[in-house]
């Protein structure tokens, strides 16, 4: 089972900015789901980001989101296609120099610059 440990201070930032009606998504950009910026998704580095998503979105808007891994700060729901990006057991961490959120396993940094995106229909995007 493919496991997601936060670090407390990373819990203590994705707390900060979540409401009590948001789920957590760790997203992967693989060009599917409803928050694809480009219609097509081409990376030689995997990009990750935590979404918070409120109730405006529906179970079926978030279908692709069908995996889901219990943390620090609740359940973190992620896509099928990030199984072949993350390792069994993966982390979130700060990062000392900078300050930033990586994403990392024991064979290395997964994604250097996690950001934490707040996402409604009722507000633009962040």
């Amino acid at each position: 089972m493919l496991k997601l440990d936060i670090q407390p201070e990373v819990a203590a930032k994705i707390l900060a900015k979540k409401q009590e009606n948001e789920r957590i998504l760790l997203d992967n950009e693989d060009g599917r789901g409803p928050f694809v910026d480009h219609a097509i998704s081409c990376q030689l580095n995997p990009s990750f980001q935590l979404f918070l998503v409120d109730d405006s979105y529906t179970d079926e808007e978030l279908k692709d989101y069908s995996l889901t891994v219990e943390t620090a700060v609740g359940p973190v729901s992620f896509k099928e296609s990030a199984t072949r990006l993350l390792d069994q057991e993966n982390r979130l961490v700060i990062e000392p120099t900078y300050g930033r959120i990586q994403l990392k396993s024991d064979g290395g940094i997964l994604a250097s610059d996690v950001k934490i995106v707040t996402r409604s229909k009722a507000e633009p995007t962040a």
